[in-house]
């Protein structure tokens, strides 16, 4: 090699090779060219080609001015470019590709910036981030037990993964759907579905599935509403049950074990205000075990028993033939029908009677009570059916001005016939 002057009018030095290349120019400037003869007015060194670093330390460790190092740290094999600063700790490198964006590395400590000269955390980017691949991912790894996590685009759903427990913790499917706990997006998996939509499906299995508290006060918990009208609620008073709308509401009353209507706009009881069905929306069937008030509170307005069915009568004297043998029983009152007709004793001197009532009456005289009668074929009479104080007997009494006067089996023929309608008290 030689070192050969090149310039006209302006001193400046070159080094060539034996093919008379220039290999090396210092200009006038004092900028070097390394495979140029041309460095740039303002490049103190510029290279046209590949540069190799083979040697050399991240941090020079002497009085080296301030200014950037490169260079390949054979002792922990890595390369570098490393900013330092007489006298102070190794500065931030700051790449600046287009002038305006930056890349500083070391801004806060051990941080990179990106877009923004400052970082707080060990990676602060000012602008939007583009990860590109078959299924992109971020990794969060904690230093402790806790489980680590990865964010990831699964094939067009935003997923959260649980790595440490291999689960998806939260999907954002292609439909817009957030899927908490699965990843079917389908009601019939546990998990939560909510939907653009405004529909939210829990499921889960062997388990409540939607929880709603309260804290402190009294009121609703649930609204529900049309448009922006409330057209019901669930909520509390007293840590019990109401449900309702405006002031046709019920309270689950569980420590009386009572349900009774409740005012649910003002939170307070409502008393006789309230209808069970309209005039044509009407409750089909009511099933009560106890009974019924009717008109008032108290215990005669207590109806705690309605019944219909058939009784089987059976004659005092012989046989005979019944029909229409009925009866209701409301409360305590008791009303039977039968017709008898064709009795096989039409002339002993026994009274008739028929046992086989289907309840006996009460006691005390106020239990006796008379009915009405027809009769074919009988002698004497009107006969009256007549049931007396703790009896399951009727006996038949005629009209009479002296003493009461039973109807006898004599008085009867083989075709009499005769029909009977009677109310009682029961004790039953």
């Amino acid at each position: 090699m030689a070192l050969t002057k090149v310039s006209r009018g302006l001193l400046s030095t070159g080094i060539v090779d034996n093919s008379d290349a220039t290999a090396i120019t210092i200009d006038s400037s004092e900028n070097v060219g390394i495979g140029t003869g041309t460095p740039g007015a303002s490049t103190k060194l510029n290279v046209a080609g590949r540069a190799l670093f083979t040697a050399g330390a991240p941090d020079p460790g002497d009085s080296t001015s301030a200014g950037v190092t490169i260079g390949y740290d054979t002792s922990n094999n890595f390369g570098f470019i490393q900013a330092v600063q007489t006298g102070v700790a190794n500065k931030p490198l700051r790449i600046q590709p287009l002038g305006t964006d930056l890349i500083i590395m070391g801004a806060a400590g051990a941080s990179v910036a990106i877009g923004t000269t400052t970082a707080s955390t060990k990676l602060t980017v000012a602008g939007d981030i583009t990860a590109t691949s078959t299924g992109p991912s971020i990794f969060l790894t904690d230093t402790d037990s806790n489980p680590d996590y990865q964010i990831k685009n699964g094939n067009g759903t935003f997923r959260i993964i649980d790595t440490t427990n291999s689960t998806d913790r939260l999907n954002i499917a292609s439909d817009g759907n957030v899927l908490v706990g699965q990843t079917a997006n389908s009601s019939s998996s546990a998990g939560t579905i909510l939907t653009g939509s405004g529909v939210a499906f829990h499921t889960r299995d062997g388990g409540v599935s939607l929880v709603c508290s309260r804290l402190t006060d009294d009121g609703s918990i649930a609204q529900f509403r049309k448009g922006s009208t409330v057209i019901g609620e669930i909520g509390t008073t007293n840590s019990l049950l109401t449900i309702g709308s405006g002031d046709a509401g019920f309270i689950f009353n569980s420590t009386s074990d009572a349900i009774y209507p409740w005012n649910i706009s003002t939170n307070a009881g409502n008393d006789n205000s309230i209808d069970l069905g309209i005039a044509n929306r009407r409750i089909k069937n009511i099933y009560v075990s106890s009974g019924i008030y009717l008109g008032g509170t108290g215990s005669s307005n207590h109806l705690d028993d309605y019944e219909e069915g058939t009784w089987t009568p059976a004659i005092g004297s012989g046989t005979a033939s019944f029909g229409g043998a009925w009866y209701v029983k409301i409360g305590r009152l008791v009303t039977v029908h039968c017709n008898v007709y064709s009795p096989s004793d039409a002339s002993s001197g026994n009274n008739v009677f028929l046992s086989g009532l289907p309840f006996a009456s009460g006691g005390g005289n106020q239990s006796g009570s008379a009915g009405g009668m027809i009769a074919a074929y009988v002698s004497g009479g009107p006969y009256y059916p007549y049931v007396g104080a703790s009896t399951s007997t009727v006996y038949f009494y005629d009209q009479n001005t002296g003493a009461y006067h039973t109807m006898k089996h004599s008085d009867l023929a083989s075709n009499t016939d005769f029909h009977f309608t009677i109310s009682y008290y029961t004790d039953s």
